[in-house]
């Protein structure tokens, strides 16, 4: 299935409109970071603490997860003081060094010991994978009854917009389920919910995967597109690859510079040959090319981007033109690569792998158990080398925020090098477009309510990304913050989650109070009103129908008076 995800879900699920007081605004929850060749990874946890002036003290804990369940296994890092007065604004940041592992991490501030809010996210320190090269890597719809679970710690990005040659949104990640797109390209799943519970079941920290294959290209295609020019397709012949200049591989570049730069990088797997079967590519013709496009990766992104090729070139379609099914010289051509270039591994070699693909004779695209099949070639593939640099995410950027008047004056703080900058409000969150009206390093803004973050770039388009600001600071009358599941003795939970059909809401009120529960589309708008009515304190529990609902996300939405509590569930078809 294709799920259209509208960008609103970065900051509509990531910062809900809730009237809480501590917010965790980066990283998003379910990050997962690269972690070092040696183990290990630092980076930047950075939000607010909308309070009055009252002085407070903040304080952060780590507390470690089972990689499977997500449930707790043990606190890691126990309470521990790292502001000892409110900062100014209540704007904080603090580094984290954590081992590969998968995390809670929360933040909480005290006044006279007393907690008077606190935020927390999930956050892992594993492999981050990028997915490059045609169909059998970007997925088909049809699984053929395939179906895998995601451990917790397996994770992508949700969003996916076919053939955009934008900056993704803000991320908004999750499991790996069954059938849900991948950023930014992954029809479904595929693999790669097997894939990376493989390699959490074998190294013992999380993983994240992005999509940016492209059905139907040729090696040639990725070379040619590299520069930004168009490049014509096979399937149908002579169409504009996307109708688009520059794709397929401005995709791949697009995610290296956004999702690699934001949380870093293992490498790129490749799995591509099938339609290079049917064009005849030389030997020499398919190591040149794709010379090329690793190169330009490497130009773009990083210098010691590391790659692995997947050895392929099984295509039953050129059974039309009296040919052999596979085609020794696009093998030797990957095998060439793999042979000649640093940092260049040996992907599995799939050709021999669910023969015949999904139970036809005619069928290129593997189904059934034979994804299973091309999960354990991928990982075996994976855990067999070590010729890979990892690379880090980017520095952390942070923002300072002082009065003027009436106004507020914004300044972003990042690393000499990021020139660029996008600033990002309620309104405008939609949008991932680098503007040149607002690529200032420091605006000022007015004193109405509203939030804001940045997006930075240097010159090769690498992005980071800072918490966020809520505006106007403390004392003023903005109240906004992270999803919260547990405010001033209000809370809501559903179950179960992810959903097919029935779900139940469980409501607990600390007061008597009128009650508004609602569920909401990723356009904001209400599709299902489960109860309005006024309720006295205590637990009530409420069912309700979404099996007509299309699949995606949606937000079940509690408000008791002026106070509102927030759940996502995701609508999957089982």
């Amino acid at each position: 299935m294709k799920l259209k995800l509208l960008s609103i879900l970065g900051v509509l699920l990531v910062v809900q409109v809730a009237h809480a007081q501590m917010s965790i605004s980066w990283p998003v929850d379910r990050t997962v970071f690269q972690r070092s060749s040696y183990g290990g990874a630092t980076f930047n946890v950075g939000g607010q603490c909308l309070l009055s002036n009252t002085d407070y003290e903040l304080q952060k804990r780590v507390t470690v997860l089972n990689l499977q369940y997500g449930s707790t296994s043990y606190v890691s890092h126990d309470w521990s003081t790292f502001a000892y007065s409110r900062p100014y604004g209540g704007i904080w940041n603090q580094s984290f060094s954590l081992g590969d592992g998968w995390y809670t991490i929360e933040v909480r501030a005290l006044i006279n010991g007393n907690e008077i809010g606190r935020g927390g996210i999930k956050v892992g320190v594993g492999d981050v994978y990028i997915v490059a090269g045609q169909s059998n890597a970007q997925g088909v719809d049809n699984t053929n009854g395939f179906n895998e679970n995601p451990w917790d710690c397996v994770v992508k990005d949700y969003h996916y917009e076919d053939c955009t040659t934008d900056l993704p949104p803000f991320p908004f990640m999750l499991p790996i389920y069954q059938g849900v797109n991948m950023a930014s390209q992954g029809v479904t799943n595929w693999a790669y919910t097997a894939l990376g519970n493989k390699i959490a079941n074998d190294k013992g920290y999380p993983v994240a995967i992005f999509n940016t294959a492209r059905s139907g290209t040729t090696v040639g295609n990725w070379a040619e597109s590299r520069d930004g020019s168009s490049t014509n397709s096979v399937y149908p012949p002579g169409a504009v690859i996307c109708g688009t200049a520059g794709m397929p591989y401005t995709g791949l570049k697009n995610a290296l510079n956004y999702y690699g730069s934001l949380f870093g990088v293992r490498a790129v797997l490749w799995h591509q040959g099938e339609t290079d079967n049917h064009q005849s590519t030389s030997a020499y013709d398919y190591q040149d090319r794709l010379n090329q496009v690793i190169i330009k990766t490497r130009q773009d992104f990083n210098s010691v981007l590391s790659w692995y090729i997947s050895r392929v070139s099984y295509n039953p379609e050129v059974d039309a033109f009296n040919r052999p099914r596979t085609w020794q010289p696009v093998i030797d051509g990957q095998d060439g690569i793999i042979n000649t270039s640093n940092y260049i591994n040996a992907g599995p070699s799939t050709d021999n792998i669910d023969i015949p693909r999904n139970g036809s004779s005619t069928e290129v695209h593997f189904g059934g158990n034979g994804l299973n099949d091309l999960a354990t070639a991928w990982n075996n593939s994976l855990a067999s080398t070590v010729s890979t640099i990892p690379i880090l995410s980017g520095p952390a950027a942070t923002m300072s925020v002082t009065k003027n008047g009436n106004n507020y004056v914004l300044t972003a703080q990042v690393p000499s090098g990021f020139n660029q900058f996008y600033w990002v409000t309620y309104s405008n969150r939609l949008s991932s477009k680098f503007n040149s009206d607002l690529s200032l390093s420091t605006i000022t803004v007015s004193d109405s309510p509203n939030f804001y973050r940045f997006y930075a770039r240097d010159n090769k388009g690498n992005t980071v990304v800072s918490p966020g600001v809520y505006i106007p600071l403390p004392g003023g009358s903005a109240r906004i913050a992270t999803q919260t599941e547990d405010y001033n003795g209000l809370s809501l939970s559903v179950t179960p989650n992810p959903v097919d059909d029935q779900a139940t809401a469980t409501v607990q009120l600390a007061r008597n109070s009128p009650v508004t529960l609602d569920l909401i589309n990723e356009r904001g708008q209400v599709v299902t009103k489960i109860k309005e009515t006024t309720l006295e304190a205590g637990t009530y529990t409420y069912s309700f129908d979404i099996s007509s609902l299309t699949p995606g996300l949606y937000i079940c939405r509690l408000r008791s008076n002026d106070l509102f509590v927030t759940k996502k569930i995701l609508k999957i078809n089982r």
